[in-house]
C-alpha cells in the first residue's frame, strides 16, 4: 500500500491552497493508519489506492484542480460511484467502518475546498463600500 506524503515541491505559493492540500494528505494518512491496523476488504484497499493515485496527481499537476483526474469533481465521482463498497453486507465485508470514515473525511475535505473557492465580501475602506475578494 502506497502512502501519500506532503513534499515541499507540492507548495503552490498559496498558503490557503497548500493547507487545503495538506489536509487531504492528512486525511489519507489517517485512513492509511486504519487500514494498517484493521482487517478490511479488498474493495476498501482498491478505493484507497484510487484515492491516493488521484491525490498524487492533484499534488503534482496544478492544472488538475478544476479538471482531470485530480479534480474535486473526480474525487466526488469516485465517492459517488465507489461508496457504498460492493463488499458491504457480503461475506467479504469485515465491518471495519473504514469505508464510511473515508467517505466522510474526503467529503469534508471537498466541502472545505468549495468554501475556499467562494469569493468573500470584504469592506473597501477607501470607497466605503464592499468589494468581492477571492482567496
Amino acid at each position: 500500500m502506497r502512502r501519500v506524503r506532503w513534499k515541499s515541491k507540492y507548495d503552490t505559493g498559496d498558503r490557503r491552497l497548500d493547507e487545503h492540500h495538506k489536509a487531504l494528505v492528512a486525511a489519507l494518512l489517517h485512513v492509511d493508519s486504519l487500514l494498517r491496523a484493521k482487517e478490511h476488504c479488498q474493495d476498501m484497499e482498491d478505493l484507497y489506492r484510487e484515492l491516493t493515485d488521484m491525490a498524487g496527481e492533484r499534488l503534482r499537476d496544478r492544472r488538475s484542480f478544476s479538471q482531470g483526474r485530480g479534480s474535486d469533481k473526480a474525487f466526488q465521482g469516485l465517492l459517488t460511484d465507489g461508496l457504498p463498497l460492493a463488499a458491504l453486507d457480503t461475506p467479504a465485508c469485515r465491518d471495519c467502518g473504514i469505508c464510511d470514515l473515508t467517505g466522510e473525511r474526503i467529503r469534508a475535505w471537498l466541502d472545505e475546498g468549495a468554501a475556499l473557492a467562494q469569493p468573500s465580501v470584504v469592506p473597501d475602506a477607501a470607497e466605503g463600500h464592499t468589494a468581492s475578494a477571492s482567496h
